[in-house]
């Protein structure tokens, strides 16, 4: 019999030998995705069967061009969890084994694409818990955002997909203009009371589709699928007022401050999302340089 036969057989018979999975008390079979894109993602598995794929239609969607439109299916059948490939271009991989379809353990890693996932079977305390680790993964520790490492990993994955299916994407950096000024007069527990505040005056002013993160410090970014840059540039600009015309209680004092915006549009000349972000990067500190206060494209 083929090595991979062998294989294969060998992990049928471990999982039929375990406990099936909905007679397990308490426990939920899910995928926690420990490398790639989706780092720290959940997927609790409660339907019969759960799509992975490059495609918007797939149930666990992974922007990456080595992952197949649909590319693995997870199925719940005669009470195991069975991970079947659709054909895919570039393999399905479990514990670094290709294969076709084979009933996964409690432990057992799953490749697809740059994705790694852990398939484990967790209690409610268990899900939980993931939950939390993703959030703090993930979510700015002061303003609730994305920090700085979710803000990156979505700017790859949407430049990603608008080069791939030639969509328009634009992006807004920015920041306080003196924030140390702000930090020096009135102390850094004030500066961060402001930066709190304003994120959510910025926040209300998004779209569900728009994604925004703290970059550090006073630094923030946005990004604006599906929208061309005169949109994000009069977005930039509508915060700038609001921010401007915004009195912040400090201290019982009424305190102002204004914010300078940088914008860039995706192109055909741009090569990664590094030069993306580099391109509204450079136009913030031209709305630096031209005084502060200013939108710059």
């Amino acid at each position: 019999m083929p090595q991979e036969n062998l294989e294969q057989t060998s992990a049928t018979n471990l999982a039929l030998n375990r406990t099936p999975v909905d007679t397990a008390i308490n426990r939920q079979p899910m995928l926690v995705a420990l490398h790639g894109p989706l780092l720290g993602r959940t997927f609790t598995i409660e339907q019969a069967v759960l799509t992975i794929g490059r495609s918007s239609q797939c149930d666990i969607q992974i922007e990456d061009d080595k992952v197949s439109r649909k590319h693995a299916e997870i199925n719940l059948r005669d009470g195991l969890v069975w991970l079947t490939d659709l054909q895919s271009t570039n393999g399905s991989y479990v514990n670094s084994k290709r294969v076709s379809e084979i009933p996964l353990n409690d432990g057992d890693l799953v490749l697809i694409g740059r994705v790694l996932f852990k398939f484990v079977q967790t209690s409610l305390v268990e899900n939980r818990f993931f939950g939390q680790m993703y959030s703090l993964a993930t979510t700015d520790f002061l303003t609730g955002i994305a920090n700085r490492q979710q803000i990156i990993n979505l700017l790859e994955q949407q430049f990603n997909r608008a080069r791939r299916y030639d969509r328009p994407l634009s992006i807004l950096v920015y920041d306080i203009d003196r924030f140390k000024d702000i930090n020096d007069t009135y102390g850094h527990l004030a500066g961060d009371q402001m930066l709190i505040e304003s994120s959510r005056i910025v926040k209300d002013h998004l779209r569900v589709e728009d994604h925004y993160g703290r970059l550090g410090g006073d630094e923030f970014l946005v990004i604006c699928p599906e929208t061309p840059v005169e949109n994000t540039l009069a977005l930039g600009k509508r915060i700038q007022v609001v921010l401007s015309k915004t009195d912040f209680l400090v201290k019982d004092k009424i305190v102002f401050f204004t914010i300078s915006v940088g914008v860039a549009a995706l192109s055909l000349k741009v090569a990664s999302p590094d030069e993306f972000f580099l391109l509204a990067d450079q136009a913030l500190y031209r709305a630096k340089n031209a005084g502060r206060n200013q939108c710059a494209s």
